[in-house]
C-alpha cells in the first residue's frame, strides 16, 4: 500500500471546486502513477490560514463568470491561433486541450468532460502520424479544428453519432481557450504573494498551517508501516513540508507519536519556490544526513515547468534533489496551475519513481 500525503499550494480554498479537484487528483494518481496499487491519501488543508480574499479588493475573483460579450467576441473572430499552433506542434496542442478539459470538468462537475479530456490526450498516441496533417489541411479556423478533434475523441470513446455533442464541446473549449488567453496574472500572483507573506510573517497562520500538515504526517506514519510513504508538496506546500522535515525536533515528535521511525521513501516537490527560498536564506539548509538511502528522505524529486514563474530548480542548493522539467504545453498564465490536470505529469512521475516506491 502506498501512503501519499499531498500538501496543496497557495490560493486554495474549500468549496465544491476544491472537493472536485481533490477527487480528480486521486483518480489520476491511482490510474496513471500507481496503477494496480492500493493508495491511501492524506490531504491536509491549510487554506483557512491563508490570506483572506477580502484583503485584496483590487483583485478580481478568478472564478467569476466571464461576460457574454467576451465569449461572443472570441467565437466570432474565426481565429486561427490554435490552428497555427497545431501545425507547428500538434502533440502540444492536443495535450493542452486535455488539460483544459480536465480543468473544466472540475469546475463544471462534469465526468463526461473528464473522459473527453482523457480521450483527447490519447489521440496523438493512437492516431496514425499522417492523420494529423490531413486533418489540419481540412480546417480553416480554430472552431473547425476543435470540432474535428472533439469528434475524433468522442468516436474513440465509442460514440459514433456524436456530431452535435462534438460541436457543443468544441464551442465550449474554444471559448474557454481564448478567454484564458485574455486573462492577466494579477489575481494568481497577488494571492500567491499574499499567502506566502501570510505564512512567512504571521505567527498564528504559520502555526496553524504547520499543525495541519503535521497531523497528516502523524496519521500517515501510523498507517501501514510496511508500505512506502510518498510526500508531495505543491507550490508553497513544498516549502511547508520541507521546513517540517528539516526540523529535527518535529521529526522526533512524529516518531514519539507514531511509536516507530519516520522515513520518507519519496519527497516530490512540484512547481515550488523552495530552491529560490533557500538561495535567499528564507529557509534553512538541509541537516546533514537528512537525504539519502539511510536518511529521513530516501529520494527527492523536484519538477517544474519552463513557463511556471513560481517553480524553481532545487539541485543547485539541495544537492540531494533530482530536478526534472516537464513540458505542460502551458504558457505563463496557466503553467503553475496545470501540473495536476496534465495526464503526462502523472505518467512522468511513474517513470521517475524510485525502486523503493515503484516495487510491488
Amino acid at each position: 500500500m502506498v501512503r501519499l500525503v499531498f500538501v496543496h499550494g497557495v490560493s486554495t480554498r474549500r468549496g465544491p471546486t476544491y472537493d472536485a479537484a481533490v477527487a480528480a487528483r486521486h483518480r489520476r494518481f491511482r490510474r496513471d502513477s500507481f496503477p494496480g496499487r492500493t493508495v491511501t491519501f492524506f490531504d491536509p488543508y491549510w487554506g483557512e490560514f491563508g490570506v483572506g480574499q477580502s484583503e485584496f479588493a483590487t483583485i478580481p475573483d478568478s472564478d467569476r463568470p466571464d461576460p457574454d460579450w467576451l465569449t461572443a467576441l472570441t467565437l466570432a473572430r474565426g481565429s486561427q491561433q490554435l490552428l497555427t499552433r497545431a501545425k507547428q506542434d500538434p502533440a502540444g496542442v492536443i495535450a493542452a486541450l486535455g488539460v483544459l478539459c480536465a480543468d473544466l470538468a472540475i469546475r463544471e462537475n462534469d465526468p463526461a468532460l473528464e473522459a473527453l479530456g482523457d480521450a483527447i490526450s490519447n489521440l496523438f498516441v493512437h492516431a496514425p502520424q499522417m492523420q494529423m496533417p490531413l486533418l489540419l489541411a481540412r480546417c480553416s479556423n480554430d472552431l473547425d479544428l476543435m470540432e474535428h478533434l472533439t469528434g475524433m475523441a468522442l468516436a474513440a470513446q465509442g460514440l459514433r453519432t456524436a456530431d452535435e455533442a462534438a460541436a457543443g464541446y468544441a464551442e465550449m473549449l474554444l471559448s474557454e481557450t481564448l478567454i484564458q488567453l485574455a486573462r492577466h496574472l494579477s489575481a494568481p500572483v497577488g494571492v500567491f504573494t499574499g499567502d506566502v507573506l501570510h505564512y512567512m510573517r504571521c505567527g498564528a497562520a504559520r502555526r496553524g498551517t504547520r499543525a495541519a500538515v503535521y497531523r497528516s504526517l502523524v496519521e500517515a506514519g501510523r498507517s501501514a508501516a510496511d508500505g512506502p510513504l510518498v510526500l508531495i508538496g505543491y507550490s508553497l506546500g513544498a516549502v511547508i513540508l520541507y521546513e517540517l522535515l528539516a526540523d529535527e525536533t518535529v521529526v522526533r515528535q512524529i516518531e514519539a507519536e507514531t511509536g516507530r521511525p519516520f522515513r520518507v521513501d519519496l519527497l516530490l516537490t512540484v512547481g515550488a519556490p523552495l530552491g529560490l527560498f533557500r538561495e535567499i536564506n528564507m529557509v534553512p539548509a538541509a541537516p546533514a544526513g537528512m537525504c539519502g538511502p539511510n536518511g529521513l528522505v530516501r529520494s527527492w524529486l523536484n519538477t517544474y515547468a519552463r513557463y511556471d514563474l513560481l517553480g524553481f530548480r532545487c539541485r543547485p542548493v539541495f544537492p540531494a534533489a533530482a530536478d526534472f522539467e516537464i513540458d505542460l504545453d502551458a504558457g505563463i498564465v496557466n503553467a503553475h496551475t496545470s501540473y495536476f490536470l496534465h495526464r503526462g505529469f502523472y505518467r512522468r512521475l511513474r517513470a521517475h519513481l524510485p525502486e523503493t516506491v515503484s516495487a510491488d
